[in-house]
């Protein structure tokens, strides 16, 4: 099972993600390597509700918030490895 985490920023004009690269991450062990920006707000459980939402249907695979559920910076765990999810997402965006 595979865990990475990220940064969210709901109520975003346009929902987008954005691979933040290894030298970005500021040599924090649990540094976002994902940005991923939502329309919908920080209200109810809302965004993070799409997070997983869209991130599963993205990578083919169940994704589920197991840290951050009250902070913008997540951690989320999906049945896969960590580079296979992340492969999985450029390309169901395009290659990116």
């Amino acid at each position: 099972m595979g865990r990475l985490t990220l940064k969210a920023i709901p109520g975003a004009k346009h929902p987008d993600i954005e691979f933040i690269a290894p030298s970005g991450r500021s040599g924090m062990a649990n540094a976002p390597v994902l940005k991923v920006r939502l329309t919908e707000p920080p209200v109810d459980g809302r965004a993070n509700k799409a997070i997983e939402k869209w991130l599963g249907k993205l990578s083919g695979t169940p994704v589920r918030i197991c840290a951050g559920a009250s902070s913008r910076i997540k951690t989320i765990a999906f049945d896969m490895d960590e580079e296979v999810f992340l492969a999985a997402i450029r390309k169901a965006l395009g290659g990116l």
